[in-house]
């Protein structure tokens, strides 16, 4: 049985400088990620909706979750 999945992606082209490139690929085989992944995970973090996350709590070495009943 042949299953499909769509991701609904689409493909694009990003021009990095050559250090930033070989960093990010460095990055990426250390965590076990393909590149590709390392840079949907890191525009994800850093496109979050400004309400999604409190800055008072930013310090995740602190706050690793967010506190409870706070908007």
């Amino acid at each position: 049985m042949l299953v499909l999945l769509c991701l609904c992606m689409k493909r694009t082209t990003v021009m990095l400088p050559e250090d930033l490139k070989h960093r990010a690929e460095q990055a990426a085989h250390s965590e076990g990620l393909s590149l590709a992944e390392l840079i949907r995970t890191s525009l994800e973090e850093r496109l979050q909706k400004p309400d999604e996350r409190d800055s008072f709590f930013a310090d995740e070495s602190v706050f690793p979750e967010k506190p409870r009943g706070v908007a």
